[in-house]
């Protein structure tokens, strides 16, 4: 074997390896990329959802805020009529102080 025909064979050799490489590392490119489209579609399901939990949550809130706010009134208000009925009855002279 001739200087020239090994030196021929050592440069197959290194292209053959440089192609597997870029085989291999197109390979990890195209599994890179769908990886990150997976986390994407990932982070957006997560964020949708919890947009729809804040959502929820803020109405459980407001129907809570709604709830306690007719209570107080309805408190305000019982406490108005008995302090009607009380003067009412303190100026008719029903009542003995």
């Amino acid at each position: 074997m001739t200087h020239d025909q090994v030196a021929r064979d050592i440069a197959q050799s290194a292209l053959n390896a440089i192609q597997t490489h870029e085989k291999i590392c197109e390979q990890r490119a195209t599994l890179a990329a769908e990886q990150r489209g997976n986390m994407v579609e990932s982070m957006q399901r997560m964020e949708s959802a919890g947009r729809l939990y804040a959502a929820a949550i803020k109405k459980q809130v407001d129907g809570l805020y709604s709830r306690f706010w007719i209570i107080a009134m309805s408190v305000i208000g019982g406490l108005f009529t008995i302090i009607i009925l009380l003067t009412s009855l303190l100026l008719s002279g029903k009542v003995h102080t």
